[in-house]
């Protein structure tokens, strides 16, 4: 994205801030927001909680990278899944617009889509 990077805001008071800073310090708390809750939320860890479906072939999906924001994690979509012993998904061939890469599952976050 093409995104003017804007100074953070959230921790400044109200009332030093011109109108155009308050507005974009409002968007930085709903990203906060979103970003703790709505994706931990996709990113559940299957260790703690019941078993359920996994992601399956032509799934889309966002490749985690703890050094970039959020917006600028890579979407792709999954071509092969690969098993470990325990006959659990551990591994995800993903295709992107740059090329092909492999992920632990752990670093993917599977996006919902309607049935």
């Amino acid at each position: 994205m093409n995104a003017i990077l804007e100074p953070n805001l959230i921790d400044l008071k109200d009332n030093n801030l011109n109108k155009r800073q308050r507005v974009t310090k409002i968007v930085q708390l709903v990203w906060r927001k979103w970003h703790r809750n709505y994706l931990s939320e996709l990113q559940q860890s299957n260790k703690w909680v019941f078993e359920k479906d996994n992601v399956n072939i032509g799934d889309l999906v966002l490749l985690v990278d703890d050094n970039l924001p959020t917006y600028k994690w890579s979407l792709g979509r999954i071509i092969d899944i690969y098993y470990g012993v325990d006959n659990k998904i551990r591994v995800l061939s993903i295709k992107i617009q740059s090329g092909i890469v492999k992920r632990t599952v752990s670093k993917c976050v599977c996006l919902p889509m309607p049935e």
